[in-house]
């Protein structure tokens, strides 16, 4: 409750945003991580994953999975393709302060960014409306069950990962909670029952259900930067010209020209 309280490194993730070096470790998966590809997240932030699986000729690229911290989720059921190459792309909640961060390879697929999707890669994501990602690829090398596991350096354990997770995320709800060291003690439960109680939430609210209404809240918390709108703005301008939208964010435009 929440007051209660492999193999080889294949792959190497810079994580945008100053965040530091991520790790992705891929292994057989332990049983109870049961059957097809799952991806378990040690890390400290709330993570959404789209995959990418081979087709006859092509991949099938499918969106988002969403893993809390300390969490296994399987995001591609079995039978696997053993031997073959499938494809990850990884990104942290918009809860989480400083903007979001993205696990990057150097294999574009189109993604739908604003909501669930499945779709064959497609070569010209423009013009679906789609936007392109660049996707890690991972050798899976069993037919019925595979893992692969995010770290920090940190190197958090998956209990320390769910309780480094709550820590962060009080944080990013405005919650004053300590340092994010993974240990829930003294400070970080009187910020738990803090919290419950501004929210009117039960004491047997568990880990995974706070976790859920620590990032609602934290997104309902989160200020809407306009940065990247000003640049739309100044486009209206009538000797402006050579502006586009950013991939992945908003458009707007207001009533006001500035030539007027």
């Amino acid at each position: 409750m929440a007051l209660e309280r492999l193999f080889q490194i294949r792959h190497v993730f810079a994580l945008l945003g100053a965040l530091g070096t991520m790790l992705l470790t891929s292994a057989p998966a332990a049983a109870q991580s049961g059957e097809g590809w799952s991806v378990c997240n040690e890390t400290s932030r709330i993570v959404e994953l789209a995959t990418g699986r081979p087709l006859a000729n092509t991949h099938v690229i499918e969106g988002w999975t969403r893993i809390r911290p300390g969490e296994c989720r399987t995001v591609v059921e079995a039978p696997l393709r053993s031997g073959e190459i499938y494809y990850l792309y990884g990104r942290t909640s918009r809860a989480h302060r400083g903007g979001m961060r993205s696990w990057v390879g150097d294999y574009p697929f189109c993604v739908d960014s604003q909501g669930a999707f499945s779709l064959e890669s497609l070569p010209n994501c423009t013009a679906m409306g789609l936007e392109t990602r660049k996707f890690q690829p991972v050798l899976i090398e069993s037919s019925t069950s595979w893992s692969t596991t995010l770290k920090e350096t940190q190197k958090w354990t998956r209990e320390r990962a769910q309780s480094a997770g709550i820590q962060r995320l009080l944080d990013d709800a405005g919650v004053e909670s300590g340092s994010i060291d993974g240990y829930i003690g003294r400070r970080t439960r009187g910020a738990i029952r803090d919290f419950l109680s501004a929210q009117k939430l039960s004491s047997e609210t568990t880990d995974a259900e706070l976790i859920d209404y620590l990032e609602q809240v934290a997104i309902e918390e989160a200020p809407i930067m306009g940065l990247c709108w000003r640049e739309q703005g100044y486009g209206l301008a009538g000797n402006v010209s050579g502006f586009s939208n950013l991939p992945g964010q908003l458009t707007f435009y207001s009533g006001f020209n500035p030539d007027n």
